[in-house]
């Protein structure tokens, strides 16, 4: 989504669509929620989580990740790796346990190992 402001943009308008149901709603973002949901329970088997439910992490890093992009589109250079880099930490560090949160450099290396994003509403 970083890459192309264009979904950015959608997705920010079909998640505040007054139109689309709470049923259209979560049938649109169905693969998102999963994908989101399944990398929360993963996370939490290893006691890195903070003692909130997976569904509401995933809600709240989605909403900051929404909003901060939502803002940068104000600048028009491209979201460099830096700032992708940036926007994890501060979603990790969000819901880590004590003791689980990470630096950057942490992230950065990490980043490359991570699962295949899915597509909105397929």
């Amino acid at each position: 989504m970083a890459s192309d402001p264009n979904r950015a943009i959608l997705f920010e308008y079909l998640s505040n669509v007054p139109l689309i149901t709470p049923a259209e709603l979560a049938e649109i973002f169905d693969a998102v929620t999963k994908y989101s949901v399944s990398i929360m329970a993963g996370a939490r088997r290893e006691g890195l989580l903070s003692d909130v439910q997976d569904s509401t992490l995933a809600g709240y890093i989605g909403g900051g990740i929404r909003n901060t992009l939502k803002w940068r589109r104000a600048n028009p250079s491209p979201l460099c790796d830096l700032e992708r880099k940036e926007i994890a930490l501060m979603c990790w560090n969000a819901i880590a346990s004590p003791g689980s949160a990470h630096t950057l450099a942490e992230i950065a290396s990490s980043c490359h190992q991570a699962p295949a994003r899915p597509s909105i509403g397929k």
